[in-house]
């Protein structure tokens, strides 16, 4: 490593010597043409015929001396290319005994398909997928690992799948992944009998940063399915209190439980949804933390922890910013009810949803996974507690100097400046103008979104379309054949 970067270093400097030296040559040129022209000009009758000769020689000597000199520069370049041919080359050579490697790995070696559990601060990040426009998104930093670790040939060929795609900011604890990694088992071995001896939370975590990591693993099924065969989804948002009455929060919350259409509650995008319809199984908020170290009344801790079979783009967010609406008494709790009724409100009221980095995906619910921990935990465990404590010491030094204004200025000018700044917050809610949900302008409806759907966006609609129905019909087929199997294993235990 040592050695290419000093080579790269000397490349870089030759390159600096090869441009001064350019310019040397221009300026060689300039002082052999401007040296020319001096002579042309001259009044050469004021001169006899020895003082001529002895000028013309004299000239003669100096563009003896620049020309050696411009051959001198052309040689260092010729030189200099040459090396820089041959780093590229020994680069390529390098490169493809790296991939000759690789592929000799899995020429040599089985894959098997895993479920994998994974953690990560969203914050950092431009969300989880990846994207073309940046690097900068947590799948990108996952994949930089697995192929370093040639886990994996390429993210084309490994059977990816992930249970929930995460915007920008947005946090995960259980976020599970689907995906095809190299084993330790030979080709021609029975693969469920031979022990694969990759510790892939160990091998993962060591290249991955430290807001990214592996939790655990399992082995299922090649037609696993992280996104479609997750049962249940939970998620969790926190927020403070800041004088919002929580038990009107509470009453809208449980008006959001059951099945619904929550167009009125997402992003709508008629190209990657069609159906709306989702059931929230539950929606709990609870105090976490009572005023969080400080002496005013607004840091209370609270979260809200919402359990579904699936969310839509935004959904959360959005059903958190009403419920927010009704903490701060600006709508009454019976809103929800008015949005999820599509017949009465086809379409979404524009309003603001709550911000993304309070919010995180909390588990992901299987049927038939057993996730796998491994003796790696313990690292992992005390990794996350070092960040925490840095982040509490912080947070403490925040909140040492909120005590300490409260604290000085009721001392030293009898002046309660929590109270003063509740009191403020109050009248700055007051006085502001609120415009109700149901008196606001509203986005286009996706009927109406739909109708206007024209070219490419249209067939793009329409190959969606089919696909989900093929994928409904399919699932149907498949609980009628494990129905059928149920009934004919019953009936053979009662004959038994």
């Amino acid at each position: 490593m040592d050695k290419i970067q000093k080579s790269e270093e000397g490349n870089t400097q030759i390159s600096q010597d090869i441009q001064s030296e350019q310019k040397a040559n221009q300026n060689t040129k300039l002082a052999e043409e401007q040296k020319i022209e001096s002579l042309e000009n001259e009044d050469l009758d004021k001169y006899s015929k020895e003082e001529i000769i002895k000028k013309y020689l004299f000239i003669k000597k100096e563009n003896q001396v620049l020309r050696k000199q411009l051959n001198h520069n052309n040689d260092i370049k010729v030189n200099v290319t040459q090396n820089n041919s041959f780093n590229d080359s020994k680069k390529q050579k390098k490169e493809q005994k790296q991939n000759n490697k690789k592929e000799n790995l899995f020429e040599i070696y089985q894959q098997q398909h895993y479920a994998l559990k994974m953690s990560y601060v969203g914050i950092n990040y431009q969300g989880l997928a990846y994207q073309q426009e940046t690097e900068n998104t947590v799948e990108e930093q996952l994949f930089k690992a697995l192929e370093k670790t040639t886990l994996i040939k390429n993210r084309d060929n490994c059977n990816f799948t992930r249970s929930g795609r995460t915007d920008k900011g947005v946090s995960a604890l259980g976020q599970v992944i689907g995906i095809s990694l190299r084993t330790s088992v030979k080709i021609g071995e029975n693969i469920d009998e031979t022990e694969n001896k990759l510790d892939y939370i160990k091998m993962l975590n060591s290249n991955l940063p430290d807001d990214i990591r592996i939790l655990s693993c399992s082995k299922v099924e090649s037609t696993f399915n992280a996104r479609f065969d997750c049962q249940k989804r939970i998620y969790k948002y926190y927020f403070f209190e800041n004088q919002m009455d929580t038990q009107r929060m509470k009453d809208a919350a449980n008006l959001f439980l059951g099945e619904h259409d929550f167009r009125n509650f997402c992003k709508i995008d008629v190209l990657q949804t069609i159906n709306y319809v989702r059931i929230i199984y539950q929606l709990d908020i609870e105090e976490v933390q009572s005023n969080f170290g400080t002496l005013d009344p607004r840091s209370k801790l609270y979260v809200a922890t919402i359990q579904g079979s699936a969310f839509l783009w935004h959904q959360i967010r959005n059903m958190m910013a009403i419920l927010f609406l009704v903490g701060k008494k600006q709508e009454d709790p019976s809103i929800v009810t008015e949005l999820l009724d599509i017949q009465k409100n086809p379409s979404k009221p524009n309003y603001e949803m709550a911000p993304d980095y309070p919010l995180v995906l909390f588990d992901c619910l299987y049927n038939n996974v057993s996730f796998n921990y491994s003796g790696d935990q313990i690292k992992i465990y005390d990794h996350y507690l070092q960040i925490i404590q840095k982040k509490c010491i912080e947070n403490q030094l925040y909140i040492t100097t909120l005590n300490y204004l409260a604290s000085n200025a009721q001392q030293f000018n009898n002046y309660n400046l929590i109270q003063n700044s509740l009191t403020s917050e109050e009248a700055t809610l007051r006085n502001k103008k609120y415009q109700h949900l149901s008196k606001r302008q509203c986005a286009q409806s996706s009927e109406d979104t739909l109708k206007n759907l024209k070219g490419r966006k249209l067939d793009k609609f329409l190959i969606k379309q089919e696909k989900q129905i093929n994928y409904q019909q399919k699932s149907e087929v498949e609980k009628n054949q494990l129905g059928s199997q149920d009934q004919s294993s019953e009936a053979k235990d009662i004959q038994e």
